[in-house]
């Protein structure tokens, strides 16, 4: 078993350090110092799904004016604010940018409305209508623990996902969820070759201007993580219904 990255406090550092280099980590200290000044000379973006267009989101929290985030954050939010009824989130990222009204599950982060248990064994005492997660299933026996019995992150994702479908949705409630192409080499193949047997697939592409635009899967296939434009530079919404 390997040690996860987000064990302790430290961990997020220490993964950010790996993967992009200490230079990376001030830079973003001192993205954080000049977020309002920076965010104030941004233009407004907007993006489409299903018909309908959204702005980005320009926040100071982790630096999403810059990142997958201010694309992620409005499309997920959208779907929660389409009448879901009872809703669940898996992995922490909403709440930074919005008051709670939907429980969230996340195995390492402590704060109210989050339940601390693994997705991989959850099974909550209700049902939900809706179930969403922001970049999490990328993290999956790639960046935390991968226990003896899995092969690989793809598995454990696999397994995961599963949880959702057989003890966490309602019959006909959905599960969304988003994760960035190029970074865990298991999770683009699941995406790609449809290994989570979603039943809609939406893909989008960051260009230089720091805007984001749909994208077929054959131009979404093959983009990296972190090139040629900081972190996430195509993202995958899949989407998934309980039909039994």
């Amino acid at each position: 078993m390997k040690k996860g990255y987000y064990k302790d406090a430290l961990g997020p550092i220490k993964w950010h350090i790996e993967r992009f280099g200490l230079l990376h980590i001030i830079n973003g200290v001192i993205s954080k110092i000049f977020a309002p000044v920076i965010i104030s000379t941004l233009k407004p973006s907007t993006f489409s799904f299903r018909k309908k267009t959204y702005p980005l989101l320009y926040h100071r929290y982790n630096t999403t004016w810059k990142n997958e985030r201010c694309l992620e954050v409005p499309l997920v939010k959208s779907l929660i604010d389409n009448g879901a009824g009872d809703v669940l989130e898996i992995g922490n990222v909403l709440s930074h940018y919005y008051p709670l009204s939907w429980d969230v599950l996340d195995k390492f982060e402590k704060a109210e409305r989050v339940i601390n248990e693994d997705l991989l064994s959850f099974v909550p005492s209700k049902k939900y209508e809706l179930v969403v997660s922001i970049s999490t299933f990328e993290h999956i026996g790639f960046d935390d623990d991968l226990e003896s019995n899995f092969k690989n992150s793809a598995e454990k994702i696999q397994r995961s996902f599963e949880n959702i479908t057989k003890n966490i949705l309602k019959k006909n409630g959905k599960v969304a969820i988003t994760a960035p192409i190029g970074y865990n080499p298991d999770m683009d193949s699941l995406i790609f070759k449809n290994g989570l047997k979603f039943d809609e697939i939406y893909f989008y592409k960051k260009d230089g201007d720091g805007k984001w635009g749909s994208a077929s899967k054959d131009e979404a296939e093959g983009s990296k993580y972190n090139y040629p434009h900081p972190y996430a530079n195509c993202i995958a919404l899949g989407i998934k219904e309980k039909s039994d």
